[in-house]
C-alpha cells in the first residue's frame, strides 16, 4: 500500500498527498488503497495577503494623465 498523509484545512476540506510510492505502483502505476501514515493541518487565514486580488490594473492607470 502506497503511503499518504491527510491535510486537514480549516474551512473543512480534506487532502491526501503521497508520501511513498508503494513497488506494485513503481512498476505498474496502478494506484492501490492508501494507508494513511499521518495528519497534517494547515490553518491558512481567512485574508491571506496571497490570496487577495491585486490593486489597479493596467486599464486604471492608463486614464490618468500628468
Amino acid at each position: 500500500m502506497c503511503n499518504y498523509t491527510q491535510v486537514e484545512f480549516r474551512c473543512g476540506h480534506v487532502r491526501w498527498t503521497v508520501r511513498a510510492w508503494c513497488t506494485n505502483y513503481e512498476t505498474t502505476h496502478i494506484r492501490c488503497p492508501p494507508s494513511i501514515v499521518a495528519i497534517e493541518f494547515r490553518f491558512v487565514p481567512r485574508f491571506h495577503p496571497l490570496l487577495l486580488p491585486l490593486r489597479g490594473t493596467l486599464a486604471d492607470h492608463s486614464s490618468h494623465v500628468d
